[in-house]
């Protein structure tokens, strides 16, 4: 048997050692205090300007950082930590072998970069472990929080990883891969066609095929259970005895039990996931017969599931978590076939939409059509609310949902009692993802591109172009708002004045359970909260520390589209009351140069045309390419440009990058969600000349972050009088 391993072994010990003397390529670690680094500098420009900050900061008692950024180490933590997300098999996803991506035969961890966008490690040599790639995680599901970690438990050898490992009290637990919120929210960015050596942003939004990616996991295992051929290669793979035999005995017994043609069931399994070739026509009514054949049979799939998890790993009895595993596999991959899907491709997902499914509307789905832009995540610690239309101050019961989204499971009940439930959810791992999050600073273009010189005339230009257009929006709130008035309100702006893609925030105001969302979710989130808090005997002053109760008071999830006002106005919480009719967050410009396309969906490739009018902006274009586009800020779309498409348009016609508008590779803006219009120009005035959207679109490279994530360096530029001068 050839081995599908490029074996890279290292110790806790050697990993430990070698991260610790590694730097980040882009934040150096930091070896000295800010005050010492000041002292050693004493007149110098830098330390003017920080001063005047800090005096400023202490005029307006306000907080004032200078975000240092992760170490190699931290760093390599933030990418790996488990959320308790962990939903696949590790020696399965080792050994599997990807039908469905656009290398098809490969295996599954072969050039996931190329396939689905996920960035490689630089820490890690081998790509054949899960620690190869940023954002995956590995776990010994079912140990305690605090020795899950397979980097922490010192086992770190994937080429030898035990089957399984037995608990103190007896009880089997494997090693389960999943991913962490580093998978979504860690962007790159690179200044050469082909992809070649990425550079990569903390923090930033991932520009990858997250449902491909997790689709292929699960079709390539139907696929796998399905072949007698490939089964019986797998067996091998996994050193199963008898493995010929009892893989043949599978496959008939599968078969048998679903009692379907094998024709059906090759299309079934072809058909999880579109193939990711532009062009690719689907059989639509085919496509329609295998959704219902592996919707209706979700018993039988899970049944296979879980004899082949007893097989592969030689197990006589599965754990009932194992079990809960099995099954949120086969919810994943049989999906209900009635939910309408609008097609998220790389770097969008509707993430309410699956996180409601997966929790609060079991009975009764919504529609997945309301694809959103992978987010940033710097700059999140005096953040009032998050998401797109600012609907939350939470960070614990926000953190939780995601892991929900990701593939947490809830296990049972706490005590016996209905209000708290045990799941695989890790909170302190959580609080620390949270931590280390809030050491990233926001990306500095003249950081990650040197040699593109700031045109200062321009950006001069560009500056009082923002001061008369930008401002008004997109800086927040002069007054900090919670219980210590440190946290930064950024404004929100009405559906009727920015009219964007209303979609988002239409499905997240839908009722469930017969209960607003707001309630529904929260009455959830808090049953598994609360149920860990229990289990753990977490203690009432680290439960505050975890949620920041503080600063923030009490969690609370709002309706902006629907409008809250609970909270009397001498109350902490009373910022958090909000009048009906407001959709999404104008946050702060900073940083934006690395969050291409724009708008919340995601349907504006680059900042220059989301400058014009709606009706002169682009309905077809090409996403997942990483090669930026310096002139208009955002990422090269064309068909030709992209280094993984190009060569398989051969005999085909380039004029339309969308004749398969469900390719991931492709955004279609006439699709459900899509919809790019609004944020026109007659909101700031009307139509900026040209002139002024090239000066604008070079400020916008260089805008300098508010007092509370200030940058280290000083900004090229200075505002005063409310005019701008260069430095």
């Amino acid at each position: 048997m050839v081995s599908i391993f490029k074996h890279y072994s290292l110790t806790f010990v050697v990993i430990g050692l070698v991260l610790s003397g590694c730097t980040n390529n882009k934040f150096k670690v930091q070896k000295l205090s800010l005050d010492r680094q000041l002292a050693s500098d004493q007149g110098s420009e830098q330390n003017i300007y920080h001063q005047g900050l800090k005096e400023q900061a202490a005029a307006t008692s306000r907080i004032l950082e200078f975000p240092p950024g992760v170490n190699a180490k931290e760093q390599f933590e933030m990418w790996h930590a488990s959320e308790g997300s962990d939903i696949y098999p590790t020696l399965w996803l080792l050994n599997l072998k990807s039908f469905l991506s656009s290398e098809k035969n490969s295996f599954f961890f072969e050039n996931l970069d190329q396939k689905y966008g996920v960035i490689k490690s630089p820490y890690e040599k081998d790509s054949f472990t899960p620690y190869g790639w940023i954002g995956l995680t590995a776990v010994w599901d079912g140990e305690n929080y605090e020795e899950q970690d397979l980097f922490l438990s010192r086992n770190y050898d994937f080429k030898n990883l035990d089957k399984i490992r037995k608990l103190k009290n007896g009880k089997p637990v494997i090693a389960m891969t999943g991913a962490n919120c580093a998978y979504c929210h860690t962007g790159a960015v690179t200044d050469s066609a082909g992809n070649k050596n990425p550079q990569i942003i903390d923090g930033a939004p991932a520009t990858i095929d997250m449902k491909g990616f997790f689709y292929d996991i699960i079709g390539s295992t139907y696929q796998t259970m399905f072949n007698q051929k490939e089964l019986i290669a797998f067996y091998e793979r996994m050193k199963v005895d008898n493995a010929a035999n009892k893989a043949t005995d599978f496959v008939l017994d599968l078969k048998k039990e679903l009692g379907v043609e094998d024709s059906l069931m090759t299309e079934a399994i072809a058909l999880l996931i579109k193939t990711p070739f532009l062009g690719k026509k689907i059989n639509e009514s085919v496509m329609t017969k295998a959704a219902t054949l592996f919707y209706e049979k979700k018993d039988i799939l899970t049944k296979y599931l879980t004899r082949l998890l007893k097989e592969t790993y030689d197990l006589k009895e599965i754990t009932p978590l194992m079990q809960k595993r099995m099954e949120y596999l086969t919810w994943f991959g049989a999906p209900n076939p009635d939910v309408i899907t609008s097609p998220e491709g790389f770097g969008r997902t509707d993430a309410f939409g699956r996180i409601s499914n997966a929790t609060i509307r079991t009975r009764s789905y919504t529609h997945l059509t309301a694809p959103v832009s992978l987010p940033p995540m710097y700059a999140m610690k005096y953040k009032a609310f998050y998401h797109y239309n600012a609907n939350t101050n939470s960070l614990v019961s926000r953190n939780i949902g995601q892991a929900f989204g990701l593939g947490a499971v809830v296990t049972g009940e706490v005590n016996g009692d209905p209000k708290k439930v045990s799941s695989t959810v890790n909170i302190p791992n959580l609080i620390k993802l949270e931590k280390l999050i809030n050491k990233v600073p926001v990306p500095e273009y003249v950081t990650f591109f040197p040699a593109k010189k700031i045109k200062k005339d321009l950006m001069a230009l560009g500056c009082n172009v923002y001061l008369n257009k930008c401002i008004q929006c997109h800086e927040a709130h002069e007054e900090r708002v919670g219980p210590q008035k440190i946290l930064i309100d950024h404004k929100m702006v009405k559906l009727d004045i920015i009219d964007t893609d209303r979609q988002y925030i239409k499905n997240i105001s839908k009722t469930a359970l017969g209960l607003p969302f707001r309630k529904a979710i929260f009455d959830f989130t808090d049953k598994v909260k609360d149920g860990y808090y229990t289990e753990y005997a977490i203690s009432s002053a680290t439960q505050k520390d975890y949620a920041q109760e503080d600063a923030r008071s009490t969690d609370i999830f709002r309706d902006t589209y629907l409008g809250e006002s609970r909270f009397d106005k001498t109350s902490d919480l009373s910022y958090t009351n909000i009048e009906p009719g407001f959709a999404y967050v104008a946050r702060h410009l900073a940083g934006v140069w690395s969050t291409a396309p724009y708008l919340h969906n995601g349907s504006v490739p680059n900042l220059y045309e989301l400058l014009l009018p709606s009706n002169k902006r682009t309905k077809n274009f090409i996403v997942g390419n990483l090669q930026y586009d310096h002139e208009n800020l955002g990422f090269i779309s064309s068909i030709t440009a992209h280094p993984f498409i190009k060569q398989r348009l051969k005999g085909k016609s380039k004029t339309n990058p969308c004749y398969d508008r469900d390719d991931p590779y492709c955004f279609d803006a006439s699709i459900v969600g899509n919809s790019n219009t609004g944020h026109e120009p007659s909101m700031y005035g009307g139509e900026l000349k040209q002139s002024e959207k090239l000066a604008l679109i070079e400020f916008l490279k260089v805008v300098a972050p508010e007092s509370e994530n200030s940058w280290k360096s000083i900004p090229l530029y200075k505002i005063e009088n409310n005019k701008c001068f260069i430095r």
